[in-house]
């Protein structure tokens, strides 16, 4: 379950209060630039706004800032195949 600004973004979508949801979470994302649920809620009420080019930027970001973090296939990455990945 989301909690706190997250819930609350959500909860502006969900009632159909997309700008609102967005003002919201533009606002988050200027506070905490480097939160990673300030990207997923811009992503998320940037997606609701009909922005889908932008909502794939907000979650890009989440990639780019958390690239060390991401698993890729043994065979994406040259070490073999893709089966000796566990």
């Amino acid at each position: 379950a989301l909690t706190g600004i997250s819930a609350e973004i959500d909860q502006l979508i969900k009632k159909n209060k997309i700008k609102s949801a967005l003002k919201r979470a533009l606002k988050w994302r200027s506070e905490a630039p480097l939160d990673v649920l300030s990207l997923i809620s811009l992503g998320r009420a940037l997606h609701a706004t009909g922005d889908a080019q932008g909502a794939a930027r907000a979650f890009g970001s989440v990639i780019d800032f958390f690239r060390s973090r991401v698993r890729r296939p043994a065979s994406k990455a040259g070490l073999g195949s893709a089966s000796s990945c566990p």
